[in-house]
């Protein structure tokens, strides 16, 4: 496959497959194999696109074509290779994780209002503990600490809807920024 350089920058370089997809293992197999070689810092593979992110260290532009280009040769289209591949646990689909996210927020509202109120208020009480943890190590107010005194305001109010609404929507914020993290 022709491999090009899409763009350049000192230590980090851009290439792309043309007209050429990734799967999943194939992704992961390249990610795995390339990430362990001297010089390479970081590297980040988008399958829909065919783009490979790689920051580098002590080696050149070259070199780590030269890298890509061995492993692709090597590794990429060994079937067994492949097939020992696995994808992350089990892992859900953005999609389905939010869509199971909505679900359970709006069947929650099936339920008794006392078991509805106890588990807004354990959700709070989460937040509440990770924004003073986050408080205790930098000695700063941080986002986290916002999202608990919303949520302990709305309950302290008695407004248990919005602490719940509140909940949920800092939960969706968590799941994409996990996914936005993975996949970058």
């Amino acid at each position: 496959m022709q491999l090009s350089i899409v763009h350049s920058l000192p230590n980090r370089v851009r290439f792309k497959y043309p007209k050429y997809t990734l799967d999943n293992k194939q992704v992961i197999v390249l990610k795995n194999m390339l990430i362990i070689q001297n010089g390479i810092e970081s590297v980040f593979i988008n399958s829909l696109t065919c783009s490979i992110l790689v920051c580098y260290n002590n080696i050149n532009e070259n070199d780590v074509l030269s890298l890509i280009l061995n492993i692709e040769d090597k590794y990429m289209h060994d079937k067994a290779i492949l097939k020992s591949t696995t994808e992350e646990e089990h892992r859900l689909t953005l999609f389905s994780k939010l869509t199971i996210m909505l679900l359970s927020h709006f069947f929650k509202k099936l339920l008794p209002i006392h078991i509805r109120h106890a588990i807004t208020i354990i959700k709070a009480v989460y937040r509440v503990k990770l924004a003073l943890e986050k408080f205790r190590q930098t000695k700063k107010l941080q986002s986290e600490t916002i999202d608990a005194t919303s949520l302990t305001i709305s309950i302290l109010n008695n407004d248990y809807s919005s602490a719940s609404n509140i909940a949920f929507l800092l939960d969706v914020s968590e799941v994409l920024e996990d996914y936005a993290k993975k996949y970058q």
